[in-house]
């Protein structure tokens, strides 16, 4: 599985951020699910281990486990929802995030970032 963002820098800067500050806390919250890094270029792109060995953690055999397991689309989406929960201004800084499978089937979840920032705006207003 294969995840690439790409941001609107003029939007980033209009919003009082930098580059390198949203860069540095998506790869720490994917870092955190052992999906490492591949570019961070133009295009932010992150792919999981895949259960290669090379990327295997030897920590234990539960860890181990774990690290083999392949990402899903479905952790993609909770990872981009947990996103746009800690950064709620993310959706507004961010082009597109696309995913590509195993099969080059390619998802676009640019529309859950806005959906998830747009609906947690709406809860901290009725507060």
């Amino acid at each position: 599985m294969k995840v690439e963002f790409t941001f609107d820098n003029s939007r980033i800067e209009q919003n009082g951020y930098t580059l390198e500050d949203i860069r540095y806390t998506i790869k720490k919250m994917f870092v955190e699910r052992n999906i490492r890094c591949i570019s961070d270029n133009n295009i932010l792109a992150f792919e999981d281990s895949g259960g290669k060995k090379e990327n295997r953690l030897n920590i234990s055999r539960h860890d181990e486990y774990k690290s083999r397991k392949q990402i899903t689309i479905y952790s993609i989406i909770e990872l981009t929802e947990k996103l746009a929960k800690e950064l709620p201004w993310l959706y507004k800084c961010v082009n597109e995030i696309d995913v590509t499978d195993i099969g080059n089937k390619q998802y676009s979840l640019k529309q859950i970032l806005d959906d998830s920032a747009k609906a947690l705006d709406v809860a901290i207003k009725k507060k």
